[in-house]
């Protein structure tokens, strides 16, 4: 698994700091100054309605479908998901620790080998790929961008680093977490509890 921070938007805090400040009739000045402090204050309140005005978007390599459909769920994030009505897949597929600590990956392999031999046999004898696609596994590895606001992403992450939540999208969590940790001191300092947990997961 692979998460790559595509972009984001310019001065996040700067963009948060100006939107409280006009609920307080404050106009936004143009270079967008931040204010650290006030957007920590923010959170640990909960006024979170702020955070909706910085946005970032994720290129996100070599999840499962089903952790696809996991995160699909969160309807706040924008998706664009390689397509396997349009193009070929590749034997790519995911392998859980579970499945080699069980002592099964060699025959999990063999059954994913004959499911991807088997489709792309249908596709050399004319079947069209978007039919051919339904033998495909849910382990099948697929490459997204999402993007979404800080609130969403927050929630997002408190959500799936939960120890409840399944592994390998607890795993995207903390990827994500690490990338949004790297552009401000506040977003670390501010996504503390269960995000502290994701972090040393």
């Amino acid at each position: 698994m692979k998460v790559t921070l595509i972009s984001a938007s310019s001065a996040p805090l700067g963009v948060i700091t100006a939107a409280a400040r006009v609920t307080r009739g404050k106009s936004p000045t143009q270079d967008l100054p931040s204010d650290p402090e006030l957007v920590k204050r923010l959170m640990v309140l909960g006024h979170d309605s702020v955070l909706e005005f910085a946005w970032f978007c994720f290129y996100v390599e070599g999840i499962s479908r089903a952790c696809l459909a996991q995160l699909t769920r969160h309807r706040l994030f924008s998706f664009c998901v390689e397509s396997q009505r349009h193009s070929v897949v590749d034997k790519d597929y995911v392998v859980p620790e579970s499945i080699t600590k069980a002592g099964k990956e060699e025959e999990y392999r063999l059954l994913m080998d004959a499911i991807f031999d088997f489709y792309h046999g249908l596709i050399e004898k004319g079947v069209p790929v978007e039919d051919a696609r339904y033998v495909l596994p849910n382990a099948t590895k697929v490459k997204l961008f999402v993007a979404g606001n800080l609130r969403a992403w927050r929630h997002f992450i408190s959500l799936r680093s939960s120890p409840e939540a399944q592994w390998e999208i607890r795993e995207l969590a903390r990827r994500v977490y690490e990338e949004l940790g790297k552009l401000e001191d506040v977003f670390i300092y501010q996504l503390g509890g269960r995000y502290e947990t994701c972090a040393q997961t």
